[in-house]
C-alpha cells in the first residue's frame, strides 16, 4: 500500500516551520514590549514623557513585527533588497504626505514643540493638545471663529503632523515660564478723578 499524501505534507513542512518560528518571534517581541510598558513606563513621573515612550515603543514593535514577517517570508535576501528598494520608492511617491506625517511625529518626540497637555497655535488655530499620532494631532480648539475669550469651543481639530514643518507653533505652556500676560481694559471718563483711579 503506498501514501501519497507523504511528500505532500513534505512540501509544507518548511512553511509550517517559518510560521511557528514567525509566531515565537512575534510573541516574544509582543511579551518584551508589555514588559518594556509596565517596568519602564510607571517610573517615569511625567505624563507627556510617558505617553511619548509608549507611543515610541508601539511604533518599533510593529516595526521588528514588519522586519520578521519580511525576513521569514523571503529568503533571498539580495531579491527582497531590490524589490523593498522598488516597492520603497513607489510607496514614497504614492504615500509622500503620510511619510512626511511620521517623520513629523519624530521630530515632534525629539524636539518637543509641543506635548499632551500643552495649549498651542498653530497657524490660525488654538487649541490644547490631546493626542498626538503617528499622523496627526488632535486639538481641543479654545477660542475659535465663535468665541472672543479662551474658552473651550467645544470643537476637535486634527491636523497633519506635517504642518509642524511649514506652520509656525506657538506653545502657551512653556515650563520654564507656565504664565502668560493679559490685558484687562477699561475705560475711564473724562471727568473722572485721575488721581483715585492712578492709586487703584
Amino acid at each position: 500500500m503506498e501514501y501519497r499524501t507523504l511528500p505532500v505534507i513534505q512540501n509544507y513542512i518548511p512553511l509550517l516551520q517559518k510560521l511557528v518560528l514567525a509566531s515565537m518571534l512575534i510573541s516574544i517581541v509582543y511579551l518584551l514590549n508589555r514588559l518594556i510598558r509596565k517596568i519602564l513606563i510607571k517610573r517615569i513621573n511625567d505624563r507627556s514623557s510617558a505617553y511619548n515612550f509608549r507611543s515610541l515603543v508601539n511604533f518599533l514593535t510593529f516595526l521588528l513585527i514588519f522586519v520578521i514577517v519580511i525576513s521569514l517570508v523571503f529568503a533571498n535576501w539580495y531579491a527582497t533588497l531590490v524589490s523593498f528598494g522598488l516597492v520603497s520608492l513607489i510607496l514614497g511617491l504614492a504615500l509622500q504626505n503620510p511619510l512626511t506625517s511620521l517623520f513629523g511625529w519624530m521630530y515632534l518626540l525629539i524636539r518637543k514643540p509641543y506635548e499632551v497637555g500643552d495649549r498651542i497655535k498653530i497657524g490660525n488655530v488654538y487649541g490644547d493638545v490631546m493626542n498626538v499620532g503617528y499622523l496627526d494631532t488632535t486639538l481641543w480648539e479654545f477660542r475659535g471663529d465663535y468665541l472672543s475669550g479662551d474658552h473651550p469651543s467645544g470643537r476637535i481639530i486634527k491636523f497633519a503632523n506635517s504642518r509642524i514643518f511649514t506652520e509656525y507653533i506657538v506653545n502657551y505652556s512653556w515650563p520654564l515660564f507656565p504664565f502668560i500676560w493679559n490685558e484687562v481694559k477699561f475705560y475711564v471718563s473724562y471727568s473722572s478723578d485721575f488721581d483715585f483711579i492712578s492709586l487703584t
